[in-house]
């Protein structure tokens, strides 16, 4: 996890929230 597949475009915070989203993935 960590948003690394997401878009670079996205913020820090979104990339935090995606790392989470990851985790229940």
């Amino acid at each position: 996890a960590g948003g690394s597949s997401m878009p670079g475009s996205i913020d820090i915070s979104s990339s935090t929230f995606w790392g989470y989203f990851e985790e229940i993935l």
